[in-house]
């Protein structure tokens, strides 16, 4: 398998601003905001986001169907 190095690396250089904005759905509330900042001991590296990440797939258990278009984060 030949594997093209050139897209498979992430590149620090990418701008952030689309994953910042958010909607009345997506809009984090104060208990998104302390979980985030608790796991990721409010750092904003990348090291920070797996972290958050690993912690998010720990605390969440997806159950199919419990979730529609309209359903917002915080719920």
């Amino acid at each position: 398998v030949e594997i093209d190095e050139k897209r498979e690396a992430e590149h620090e250089s990418q701008s952030s601003l689309p994953f910042l904005r958010f909607t009345r759905l997506t809009e984090a509330d104060e208990a998104i905001r302390a979980f985030a900042a608790r796991e990721t001991k409010k750092r904003t590296d990348r090291t920070a986001l797996i972290d958050l990440m690993q912690a998010l797939n720990q605390h969440i258990t997806y159950t199919p169907g419990s979730t529609a278009v309209d359903t917002s984060a915080a719920q």
